[in-house]
Formats: C-alpha cells, structure tokens, sequence
C-alpha cells in the first residue's frame, strides 16, 4: 500500500506540474508580423503570418563575440535581412555568425521580402554578451558542487545565484560543472562502479553487484521518459521562481516525511527501483533535489538507510550522463561560440569536484545519523521566501 500510494502522489504531482506548465507557456523563440510594404505598419487584415523566426540568440546571455545567429524560412522570399543594434541594410542569405560585439545589451530584427514584393519583419528580440571572471566560475563551481549532491537542488540555486548575484552562466560551462559533479560521484563510488562494469563485461546478473545492473536499468526507464517530457514540454516554461518556490515545498515535504521510514528491508527489489527512478526524473524540476528525492523516497519505501544512500548515487550516474548528453546535443550551436577561457573552466571543473566531494560525505553522514530531512527546514524557508517574493512582484521571471 506504501508503495502504491508514493507511486500515485508522485504521478499526481507531475501531472499538475504538466498542466500547469502548458497553462503558461511562453515561447522564447520570435515569430515574424506580415507588414505593409507602403508603410511598414502591420496588417491586420492578413494577421499572424510565421514567415521568419529567430531560434538564435534568445533573451539570454552569452560570452563575448562570436554568436550563433540562426532563423527558419516558413514561405519563399526574394531577399532576407537583419537589423543589429539599429543599423539597417545588413543583408544576410542564410544563417550567419554575429562577430566583434561588445559587452552589453544589443538587440536584432529579422526582415524579408517575398516575390510579391510585400515586406515581412520579426519582432526584436533581445540578448547580451559579457565576460565570465573567475570568481564567477568558482561560485558557480561551489553552487553546482554543493547543490547537486545536498538535498538543496542545484539547478534552483544556480537560478537564484543569477537573480540576486548576477553570475553568468554559459552552455559550455554549465556542461563542465556537470562533468565535475559526474566524475567525483564515479570517484567516491569507484569500488561499486568497477564491480558493476566487471559484473556486466562478463554478463553476471547473480552476484551482488551483478543484481544492481537490471534493478538500474529499471529506474533508469522512467527517469529518462520523465526527462525527456520535461525537456520537450515543460523547460521552457517551469523557470519561474513561482514555480521553483512550490517545487522546493513539495520537496520539503518528502523530505521531511522519509523519516517515518520503517526501514524494514535491506533489498532493493524492481518496485522500489521503479519509484525511485520516477523520484530521479521528478529531479529535472528545479527545485527538486536528485539526491534528497530519491533517498527520501527510498527511506519511504522501507528500505535500509545504507542501501538508499548507495542505490540512490548509483542511480544518478546514468541519469547524469543522460542530461549531459541531452545538454550537449540542444546546445550545440553554443558550445563553440562560448569564449571563456580554459583556465577558467579548469578552475569551474576542480572547484565543483571538490564541492561535491565535500557534499556526498555530508550527505552519507547525514543518512547514517538520521538526521537527513533536517534540510527540508532550509528548503521550506526557502520555497516560502521564493513565494512571497513572488506574488508580491519583487520577483517577476
């Protein structure tokens, strides 16, 4: 009945999280207006036409210079331009690499010119580039470190850090961190992942650590469906700090409840891999920590505090190189285009290394001690903060 139960709030509260995210969609990408070619005012006889789109840059920040600057053709046109900064008549015959931009603020508009000789523009859309210090990497490498491994999530701290701290956060360099975080996880764990990775050369499903593979595989199904949804559904729209605030609750609430666990059973048996593996992919929410869901919902279930410690970090391993190769792959056409400097990023990687380290200890020791859902006091201050601030205004993204 435990079981049953957990698997349903947990498929409830991503189904209002689905809903609630399609209510507020809120497109990044800019659509083009037919216009009048007289006059350039736009036609409402015509209405809404889709016949240029800017997919890149959006309304966030890169580094330095060179930036990708790519749009998608709906209908045949004559000729195709773009506005940068108001300078008119640079033309353009497909996508293009905008150099040598300052730091600062800069805006573009797309126009074009079908056969029929009327004139189509897109709405303005707005982006920055700036330069990445490193005391913004290392802040950045101690909030993915600590983050991603205390039950606090990362991604919202990272979303916070922005907001009140003003660091810059770039494709490449999200990657790395999350590279230093994957390693020291593989690291801490280099018995267990040797012992697995022997266990499955020799295709052993028997012995100790040969029984983890498939009770992995299991969670790791539902983690990346849920993964996948959220990347294709909901990212977009679930980075309000409304939302961030809620998800913190919700996980305060879990966490907080997993220390009425019964700890009953020290055997990771195929229904609680399963739920735990639909707890890793409620971790893509910002404000919903990887580690502190799925301990917490291990905990839930009855299983022994060791064994959840161990199969929860197990599990993330998989899910981690998952969401790096998903990063990797939508931000491709950034990753080249990012001029932060390979100091800067060696410094980002060690700093998350350590933190992480640093993390995983406090959480094993935090487990063993009972005394893991003390976190859930932070995160519920934090989501009642994240709110208030919210719907008072203060907060507005």
């Amino acid at each position: 009945m435990r079981l049953i139960l957990l698997f349903s709030i947990c498929m409830l509260i991503f189904s209002l999280i689905l809903f609630a995210g399609n209510g507020q969609a809120n497109h990044a990408i800019a659509v083009a207006t037919r216009g009048d070619s007289q006059n350039g005012s736009s036609s409402t006889a015509n209405g809404l036409y889709q016949i240029v789109s800017i997919s890149s840059p959006k309304n966030i920040t890169y580094t330095l210079s060179d930036i990708p600057f790519t749009f998608i053709i709906y209908e045949p046109v004559s000729w195709i331009g773009y506005s940068l900064d108001g300078q008119t008549n640079v033309t353009i015959t497909g996508n293009t690499t905008l150099t040598n931009l300052a730091e600062g603020s800069h805006h573009i508009i797309v126009y074009s010119n079908d056969t029929a000789g009327t004139i189509y523009s897109s709405q303005t859309v707005y982006f920055s580039t700036t330069h990445v210090s490193v005391l913004e990497v290392v802040s950045l490498g101690l909030i993915q470190g600590l983050g991603e491994w205390l039950p606090i999530s990362s991604t919202a701290h990272l979303k916070i850090a922005e907001q009140f701290l003003s660091l810059t956060r770039t494709a490449l360099l999200d990657v790395v961190l999350h590279v230093g975080t994957l390693v020291v996880v593989v690291f801490y764990f280099r018995k267990e992942v040797k012992e697995i990775l022997k266990a499955l050369v020799h295709l052993d499903f028997k012995s100790e650590y040969g029984q983890l593979i498939p009770l992995i595989i299991v969670a790791t199904i539902p983690t990346a469906i849920i993964g996948l949804l959220y990347v294709k559904l909901l990212e977009d729209t679930l980075q309000t700090f409304l939302i961030i605030g809620i998800t913190f609750l919700v996980g305060a609430t879990v966490l907080y409840t997993s220390r009425v666990g019964k700890e009953d059973t020290d055997k990771v048996t195929v229904a609680i891999a399963l739920v735990m593996g639909v707890a890793q992919g409620f971790a893509k929410f910002p404000g919903l920590s990887r580690s502190g869901i799925t301990i917490s919902t291990a905990l839930l279930l009855g299983l022994k505090r060791e064994k959840a410690f161990k199969f929860s970090f197990l599990l993330s391993i998989p899910a981690i190189i998952g969401d790096l190769g998903v990063e990797a792959y939508q931000q491709r056409g950034q990753l080249a285009a990012q001029t932060i400097g390979p100091i800067e990023l060696l410094i980002g990687i060690i700093i998350a290394m350590i933190a992480g380290y640093i993390a995983i200890r406090v959480v094993s020791s935090l487990v063993r001690s009972k005394k893991f859902h003390y976190f859930a006091i932070y995160t519920l201050l934090l989501g009642i903060t994240l709110l208030a601030l919210s719907l008072s205004g203060f907060l507005t993204t």
